[in-house]
């Protein structure tokens, strides 16, 4: 959302108009500090742009919840759980087990979904971001060097054809977007969810 300026904005105004709209996402989810809370809070009573963008926002998530609802994280994580250990057994005539991109994978992505199966809060999100771009990595590695091998992040469901979930920086523009898509030749199948992640389409 780009930012509303008048020419009788001051810099201040503008700065926190910026700041909020970034938080919006997380606000509209109840996932903010108190101290983010009460800022956005007040920060609506004056801006009619925001409290537009807080409906969008609203829509958006409960669009997305009812998506995310019909995902069953257990039964897909026992699916790709029994993917990822048969290719452990095959890396492991190469590569020391616990080393392997395999096991270091089933690892990330065990604790990536522990946290999105509860609330994420804004520092929660920065601990996942890296885990999900190291994700990113060893999964087209493990892609181009072993193809018989699929990897997918939500298993395999009816009607999703993604094989990998990225959450992307707050701060993130299109054009950042745009080339970390083009130089995986990555395409969006769906998105964001309840934890503002896209659902991505990557070339095995």
């Amino acid at each position: 959302m780009k930012p509303l300026i008048t020419p009788s904005a001051s810099t201040y105004e503008m700065e926190q108009h910026v700041q909020v709209s970034s938080l919006l996402p997380w606000y509209v989810q109840h996932r903010l500090s108190p101290e983010e809370q009460s800022m956005v809070d007040a920060h609506l009573h004056t801006c009619a742009v925001c409290r537009s963008a807080v409906s969008n926002e609203s829509v958006i998530a409960s669009a997305s919840e009812q998506r995310i609802a019909d995902l069953d994280v257990e039964r897909a994580w026992a699916k790709m759980s029994a993917k990822l250990d048969g290719a452990e057994a095959v890396a492991g005539q190469s590569y020391p087990k616990k080393w392997s991109a395999p096991a270091v994978l089933h690892n990330l992505v065990r604790n990536l979904v522990h946290h999105l199966a509860r609330p994420l809060t804004i520092p929660m999100a920065w601990l996942v971001v890296p885990q999900l771009a190291m994700v990113l990595v060893l999964a087209t590695f493990l892609m181009q060097t072993e193809p018989e091998v699929k990897y997918q992040v939500l298993g395999n469901g009816v009607t999703l054809e993604s094989n990998v979930v990225v959450v992307f920086k707050p701060e993130a523009n299109q054009a950042s977007v745009t080339r970390l898509l083009q130089k995986y030749e990555a395409r969006i199948v769906d998105g964001p969810t309840v934890t503002n992640a896209y659902l991505l389409r990557v070339p095995e």
